[in-house]
């Protein structure tokens, strides 16, 4: 029911009055992150106007693609080791879904998604296609400096449109959007969830030094970080079966560290064509992370001397355990 990531900012989606889904879709290939839409930006002026008429939802829902946007991030005093909230944010689309994803600092970002009644469906396009053709929020502000900000998009045809970007406190408006949002939030499940179990990240350092492959020689270690918390460390022979020499606990914050690294890697596929091509002795690293027990993901293999994230995390393995 959950997904997430970190290294990178998270964006944001969600929405539903109806019962939420239990398997997750491919949102990457079912959604589009532009509207494909035809709207009659006149025609909609003129259902506004008159307040006895109401929007044909089923035409609408016609459309493809984003219809609105809206986020808020943590504005207020945060501790960078802990896995504080950061922001969360919400997309409805056209065809009447909404997703839903909050992002923490540590543990990632996590997302979901429901169904939009008609009503809240309404009341969502209305105001962010008034909001957009009126200018409503241009010149609004609150003078707040702490809490948490809020920013709301609108998506036609024609683009994607910012109606406010700010502090949000006072706004009888966007508070009733607000409320809405909050209310398909309430929901789903949002808290970060992690496996009990399992290995996470397994790294391996080879020696690509000359060696005498006929005889029981060390010729690297494996560092293995367990979703328990916990790191294991191996000596690895050119004979022999792999040396657990110790066994430590790994705190929670290069945890959680290690685990952002592992899901953006799998996310964004970073280091896919990275390579050092110029180097040709010293050690090799292998990194794979392990979302589940059955399936590795193969993050990077090769020297690691001149990225620095890359050594960055060899560093952190290694003070886990030597």
């Amino acid at each position: 029911m959950k997904k997430l990531i970190g290294l990178v900012l998270a964006t944001a989606l969600m929405l539903g009055m109806v019962s939420c889904s239990a398997e997750k879709p491919d949102r990457k290939k079912a959604r589009k992150k532009k509207a494909d839409v035809v709207i009659d930006n006149d025609k909609n002026k003129d259902i506004f106007d008159d307040k006895n008429n109401n929007i044909n939802i089923n035409e609408l829902k016609t459309n493809e693609g984003l219809m609105f946007h809206a986020g808020n991030g943590n504005a207020g005093l945060v501790c960078s080791t802990e896995d504080y909230w950061s922001s969360d944010g919400f997309n409805v689309y056209y065809d009447g879904k909404i997703e839903m994803s909050r992002s923490y600092n540590l543990s990632g970002t996590v997302t979901d998604e429901c169904e939009i009644s008609d009503e809240d469906y309404e009341k969502i396009y209305e105001f962010a296609y008034n909001a957009y053709i009126d200018e409503s929020f241009k010149d609004y502000k609150e003078d707040v400096c702490d809490g948490d900000t809020w920013y709301f998009v609108f998506v036609d045809s024609e683009g994607e449109h910012t109606i406010y970007s700010g502090y949000a406190y006072n706004n009888e408006e966007m508070n009733a959007i607000k409320d809405i949002l909050d209310k398909y939030q309430d929901k789903v499940d949002l808290s970060p969830v992690i496996p009990q179990e399992g290995k996470m990240l397994e790294a391996t350092s080879l020696s690509q030094e000359p060696i005498d492959i006929s005889t029981d020689n060390l010729c690297g270690y494996k560092i293995i970080v367990n979703y328990d918390m916990t790191a294991e460390y191996y000596e690895l022979y050119t004979i022999s079966d792999p040396l657990l020499v110790k066994t430590v606990d790994v705190d929670e914050y290069t945890f959680y560290s290690l685990r952002e690294f592992c899901m953006y890697s799998k996310l964004a596929d970073p280091f896919k064509d990275y390579s050092e091509d110029d180097v040709c002795d010293g050690d090799t690293w292998t990194f794979e992370y392990y979302e589940d027990a059955e399936e590795a993901f193969l993050i990077y293999d090769g020297y690691i001397y001149s990225h620095y994230q890359l050594s960055d995390v060899a560093e952190q393995l290694d003070g886990l355990v030597k």
